[in-house]
């Protein structure tokens, strides 16, 4: 199992309670600058910051090693209880943009939204599910494939991966996650 806390994807707290924030916005920066980034946006605005990570697991050597990697690469997330001046954080070295909705709207809305407090209740870091095979067709019944924020495109039901899109603010991200058989094993109903 990968060792991790809290502190491998969220930055620092300055009192912000990432699930009940007021605003939540989505810096853009290269992929090498973002823990960087991550760590020099609170000195400069009150918030926490949140880089989205995701579990991969390989078989090695007869068993399972997991890592990290991004999830949504050069994304940084940040919640606050404050509006956010984005020329304030465009001062950083590293920006290269704070999305935004076209009319100078930055805080997330709608289902871009939902995707933030989805990885949020998932500590920043999507990991593994575990699944059932109902009439032949997979569901989560635990994790975040359980949330229905990601669509499931495809199965490898043997290696235990769900190949998922997750819209976020106009792209599609395709990666495909792990899955346990949920008490262990594979359960027809």
């Amino acid at each position: 199992m990968v060792s991790r806390s809290s502190s491998d994807t969220f930055r620092p707290d300055n009192n912000v309670n990432p699930l009940t924030s007021k605003y939540t916005y989505v810096i853009m920066t290269h992929d090498e600058r973002v823990r960087s980034i991550a760590e020099k946006i609170p000195h400069f605005f009150p918030c926490k910051t949140m880089i989205p990570l995701l579990i991969r697991r390989k078989w090695v050597d007869g068993g399972y090693k997991e890592a990290t990697i991004p999830l949504m690469p050069g994304y940084v997330f940040l919640f606050s209880n404050d509006e956010m001046d984005p020329t304030v954080i465009h001062r950083l070295s590293g920006i290269q943009r704070v999305l935004n909705y076209g009319d100078k709207a930055y805080a997330l809305t709608g289902y871009d939204e939902q995707v933030a407090r989805w990885l949020a209740r998932h500590d920043g870091t999507i990991g593994l599910s575990k699944a059932i095979q109902v009439n032949g067709r997979i569901q989560a019944v635990e994790g975040p494939l359980k949330d229905d924020i990601c669509k499931i495109v495809k199965v490898d039901k043997h290696k235990r991966y769900a190949q998922v899109e997750l819209q976020f603010h106009g792209a599609t991200f395709n990666v495909w996650l792990h899955f346990d058989w949920a008490e262990g094993k594979k359960r027809s109903l």
